[in-house]
Order: structure tokens, then C-alpha cells, then sequence
């Protein structure tokens, strides 16, 4: 009996059961994907989210078109097949995860089409299963099948014993192999993730006392700072701003200008390094006072050199800022890793080749290095006892006790 008729058999309490299995493999995925974001502290945060988003996308495909199970079908006891009950494969799996990002999506409609599409179906059928033609079926209806007939002999036949083919494998599952394909993603990110932060965790703990001199003189490190006598020259600071769009004249012709500044980049130098003409830290803020000062300066481009001289000369003291820093320094090599916008102003100030982007504030949020390298040491572990393990089995069309006896 194949796949298809087991389906014309089952009532709509298959909905139900389907329905468990999803949430089941919910939040499986939300838990190991929360693990892999939130004990990655924020250095390391784009790539444990990249990681994050594979895993999600392979789940479905990866465990469904090697095994035909995903955890939640495993624990429900059902299973993805193809028409001649076979392991769908990966390209059947991924027509399935493609629609059920929109049958079968908590945010969207919550599963609502897919269970008016298998409770209307005869063969329960979402629509994935219908454009990809799997079938999902209870692993005891699928295991347990009929038993080879023997062959018909006539009572007055002398000849050989002629005995029933063996089972051949009805489906090759990867088996654990699947999963081991699966869990080396969260296994490689925690490790990766926990192990870095473990060598620069001591940085954060507190901030860094030293001197503006201090930290300029010696090669440039990430960590958290309290930088004292640093000084701001904020005539050389480039900012970026809100661009703004007009339209004027009957064409409705459209024009350019600039608009509000949202973010200033300031050179800081030390105590006695204010005339060097490479700077080694450079500030980024939002500050309202430093954005007020910088538009001045900005609204001032169109006068004479000998005005904006006598301007900051009255306005020395907010032009020429010495005060001190608490905030997050990151190590840079280029302007566009402060900003893309910045690079067309980048010959305003000269940098050095290694320099630091100092941000204000406490130090960014640090993950749990430890537990990291504990869940991720698990789940490589995990990974690879999957894979060499002795787990790996066959169905038979039916069971082999059965075959036993008939011996």
C-alpha cells in the first residue's frame, strides 16, 4: 500500500498531529538560534546572526530531504515520503519550505492555510505537499506493511525450493547524519563566538584609564577607555546629514540639498599633538553642541577665509574642546569604516593607517563567553557522534521479523 492510499485513510485528526510537530521544530530553531544571538556578544554579532539565518534556512530541507523527519515529526511520529514512499529528497524539501513560508508562517496567517489545505485535501495534502508530491504519514502506518505472499506451488511439484526474494530498502535515510550536517552550524558559531570574546572579555570589564598621549602614542587596541586631556578641533571635523529633495519650476525639477547634520567625526588628538597632521583617534557623535558648532562652520563655506578666522577666534572655546572620554574604541584602517558618506570629505583630516573610532558611552553588551564555548563544544560534539556513530538504519518494506518467521 503506497503512500498515497495510507493518506486517503486518515481522518482530520492529522491535523493536529502536524500541528504539534510544527511547534515542536518552532521552537527547537527559536532556541538555538536565541543561543547563537544572544551569548555572542556585539563584536561578533553579524556573523552569529548570518549563522543564525543558514541554520534556520537548512532546517527544513537538510532534515527533511535526507530523513524525511524533522525533530518535531520524530517526536509525533510522522514522516515526510514521496509518492513510492521513499526520502523526498532536498529538492522536494525545498519546494516544501518555500510554500510553507506562506502556509505555514506564525507571523503571517499562523498555519491557518495550511490546515484549510490539508483538511480540505483527501490525501491531507498542504499545498507544498501537493506541488512538491510528498505525502506525510504516520511512521507506524508506513512500517508496518504486509508481509510477501508465497509463491503459488502445485502440490504434484517435485522441483527446487524456490524461496521469496529478501526485502529490498525501501528508503536510505542519512539518519543522524542529517542532523550532524545541522548542528555543526550553532556548534561552529557558539565556538567562534565564545572563543573570541573570551580574548578581548578582560577589555570590557572595565574601562581603560590612560592618557589621550598615552593612548595615541601606542599601537591602537579595541577595548573600553576612559581617555583623559584629549582635545577636539572641530574645524576639521566632517559630518554627514539628511539629505533633502525640492521640487521647483514647472518641469518639477529636482534638486539636492543638504539637510539637518545627524552625525559629526571629530579628530581627537593628545595634551601637545594638536598641529600632528595625522590623526590616530577620531570621534563619532550625535552630540546637539559639537552638530550646532559644525553647521555654523558649514553655513560659513561661502565667506572669506579672513571672517571665518575672526569667527573662531570668538569662538575658541567651543571650536577647541578639552575634555575627556568614556566610550568604546574600535580599531579602523579607512574612512568607510566609519561611514560611506565620510569618503568624500575624507581629505579634510588625515589619518594614520591603523586608527581608532572612539564611541561614547558604557561598553557595548558582552555575551557569556563560557557558556558559549560550553553549548558550542555540545553541539560540535553532538555533530560528530552523529556522524560516526552506528545509528544509521534502513526501512524495509516491512519488518524483518516477519521474514524471519516466514524462513
Amino acid at each position: 500500500m503506497g503512500p498515497e492510499f495510507i493518506c486517503l485513510g486518515y481522518d482530520r485528526s492529522i491535523i493536529w498531529q502536524r500541528w504539534a510537530a510544527l511547534w515542536l521544530d518552532i521552537i527547537v530553531r527559536a532556541t538555538i538560534i536565541c543561543l547563537m544571538i544572544f551569548l555572542a556578544d556585539d563584536n561578533y554579532l553579524p556573523l552569529s546572526i548570518s549563522l543564525a539565518v543558514l541554520f534556520f534556512i537548512l532546517y527544513y530541507p537538510i532534515l527533511e530531504g535526507l530523513t524525511g523527519q524533522t525533530f518535531g515529526k520524530w517526536v509525533c511520529r510522522m514522516r515526510v515520503v514521496d509518492a513510492n514512499g521513499n526520502i523526498p529528497g532536498i529538492p522536494r524539501a525545498i519546494i516544501r519550505t518555500l510554500l510553507r513560508l506562506i502556509e505555514i508562517n506564525p507571523f503571517l496567517f499562523g498555519g491557518i492555510p495550511a490546515g484549510i489545505a490539508v483538511a480540505s485535501s483527501t490525501k491531507r495534502q498542504r499545498l507544498g505537499d501537493m506541488a512538491a508530491n510528498t505525502f506525510v504519514v504516520r511512521c507506524a502506518d508506513l512500517d508496518t506493511q504486509p508481509a510477501l505472499a508465497e509463491p503459488w506451488r502445485s502440490p504434484y511439484d517435485m522441483g527446487p525450493q524456490i524461496e521469496s526474494p529478501p526485502p529490498v530498502p525501501r528508503m536510505k535515510s542519512f539518519g543522524l547524519k542529517a542532523w550532524a550536517l545541522l548542528l555543526i552550524i550553532p556548534g561552529a558559531s557558539l565556538l567562534y563566538s565564545g572563543i573570541q570574546g573570551k580574548k578581548s572579555h578582560s577589555a570590557f570589564l572595565q574601562p581603560i584609564a590612560l592618557s589621550c598621549s598615552q593612548f595615541l602614542n601606542a599601537p591602537v587596541r579595541e577595548g573600553w577607555y576612559h581617555l583623559s586631556g584629549c582635545s577636539l578641533d572641530l574645524s576639521q571635523a566632517i559630518y554627514e546629514f539628511s539629505q533633502t529633495t525640492s521640487y521647483t519650476g514647472e518641469a518639477e525639477k529636482k534638486t539636492n540639498a543638504e539637510g539637518p547634520i545627524t552625525i559629526v567625526h571629530i579628530p581627537v588628538f593628545g595634551d601637545t599633538d594638536r598641529e600632528k597632521e595625522k590623526a590616530g583617534l577620531v570621534i563619532s557623535t550625535q552630540d546637539e553642541r559639537y552638530k550646532s558648532v559644525v553647521d555654523e562652520l558649514r553655513q560659513m563655506g561661502d565667506k572669506k577665509k579672513s571672517e571665518i578666522k575672526e569667527w573662531a577666534t570668538k569662538n575658541q572655546d567651543r571650536v577647541f574642546v578639552d575634555r575627556d572620554f568614556v566610550g568604546t574604541v574600535k580599531v579602523a584602517d579607512s574612512f568607510g569604516d566609519i561611514s560611506s558618506a565620510s569618503m568624500e570629505a575624507s581629505d579634510q583630516f588625515k589619518v594614520k593607517p591603523k586608527f581608532g573610532i572612539l564611541t561614547e558611552g558604557d561598553a557595548p553588551r558582552r555575551g557569556d563567553p563560557n557558556a558559549a564555548i560550553t553549548l558550542g563544544a555540545i553541539f560540535t560534539l553532538l555533530a560528530a557522534l552523529f556522524w560516526v556513530g552506528p545509528w544509521r538504519r534502513e526501512e524495509r518494506a516491512f519488518p524483518q521479523d516477519l521474514w524471519d518467521k516466514k524462513r
